[in-house]
């Protein structure tokens, strides 16, 4: 039984397996979004995202994106699971949502280092004043 949206995968002219994996490589959870799969693009993009505060776990996250949305691919134009056609408006809304998302996990981490490290008075504060003579 077919899921609502699905088609054949030769009606619909296949899925291009290296692009849904390219994708994936360049815009985590992209090539799932690709492949039609929105819920999963938006776990794999939140994965990454957060597993990056950790690195590895962000890294490998991404980078089972990148083989998933590549293997999905594969699959839907073998038959073996149901084809569904990439949606463009969903392909847009992921891509603008994605970057307020890592635009808003940087702000985050630029407070957080900001609370921590107190760079502030560095960089903002009053300039100490050194005469010709003084090494400040």
């Amino acid at each position: 039984m077919h899921s609502p949206g699905a088609v054949p995968a030769a009606a619909a002219g296949g899925k291009n397996p290296l692009l849904a994996g390219l994708a994936s490589f360049l815009f985590a959870g992209l090539g799932q979004v690709y492949n039609g799969q929105f819920a999963k693009g938006v776990l794999i993009l939140s994965g990454a995202l957060l597993g990056s505060f950790l690195i590895i776990p962000g890294i490998l996250i991404w980078l089972y994106g990148v083989y998933d949305a590549y293997r999905t691919a594969k699959k839907m134009n073998a038959g073996s699971i149901p084809f569904v056609a990439h949606n463009w408006g969903h392909i847009i809304v992921f891509v603008i949502l994605g970057i307020i998302a890592v635009a808003l996990v940087n702000l985050f981490l630029a407070v957080i280092s900001e609370l921590i490290i107190g760079t502030t008075d560095y960089y903002y504060g009053e300039p100490e004043y050194c005469s010709p003579w003084e090494y400040c």
